[in-house]
């Protein structure tokens, strides 16, 4: 039987996560792409800031649709965003992984002018207020909503089946909006990418949940071919 993967990023963020997947499995894997997220940029002015702030790929975009790459310092919370970041026009400083972790090297590096976390509707860490608390000069910039999204039918068929399905949940919004269209059928592993994303799945039982060592893309795709090669498909 054909091990299921199911991905549930936004848009154009789900096949080149499948395509490194792959590339790491020896045999057939069947893909099921199935957005639970919407990305809906607002119109908002350009902010006044020295240096901004980014914690996803959305705030990159949203950033860069804010004309705010032109070189000005972009502290961002990780390796894919920073990568994404740089490649923007933005001067990029790679955080830890985690926004706690972000606000933390903020805070000891003390830079001098004006912080905008350029966020959407929904966000976790509170780095502004952080900041602030420290003596920082930080606001929000609230420039795009995530809508939730249902389920495909291709992927609530899957869902309905009795074999196992490894499903990848890169944030707790996500993993919430998830948990809450089940109860499912089939047998979840589900791989978190941090504790966070975990402790949203914990209304439910599962099969199988795992967590990945760091909050980064490396190490959830280490994580998914795990659970992929651990899957009992007799």
């Amino acid at each position: 039987m054909t091990p299921t993967l199911l991905l549930t990023r936004p848009e154009g963020q789900n096949a080149p996560f499948a395509k490194t997947v792959e590339a790491r499995i020896q045999g057939a894997l069947k893909v099921i792409g199935s957005p639970l997220l919407e990305i809906c940029f607002f119109e908002v002015a350009k902010p006044k800031a020295d240096a901004v702030i980014l914690t996803s790929l959305h705030g990159v975009r949203a950033a860069k649709r804010l004309g705010l790459n032109d070189g000005r310092t972009a502290w961002c919370v990780g390796q894919k965003t920073s990568e994404a970041a740089g490649e923007s026009g933005f001067a990029a400083i790679t955080g830890p992984g985690d926004a706690h972790g972000l606000a933390s090297s903020i805070i000891s590096a003390r830079p001098e002018g004006t912080l905008a976390h350029i966020r959407g509707t929904y966000t976790r860490g509170q780095i502004a207020e952080k900041l602030k608390d420290a003596g920082l000069n930080c606001h929000d910039v609230v420039a795009y909503e995530q809508k939730a999204l249902a389920l495909s039918p291709e992927a609530r068929e899957c869902l309905d089946q009795s074999a196992p399905v490894v499903v990848p949940l890169f944030s707790p919004r996500t993993a919430d909006i998830f948990m809450k269209q089940g109860p499912f059928k089939a047998p979840l592993s589900l791989v978190a990418m941090s504790k966070a994303v975990q402790d949203a799945t914990a209304e439910r039982p599962v099969a199988e949940m795992r967590l990945a060592k760091k909050p980064d893309a490396a190490s959830m795709t280490d994580a998914v071919v795990q659970a992929l090669k651990a899957l009992d498909l007799s």
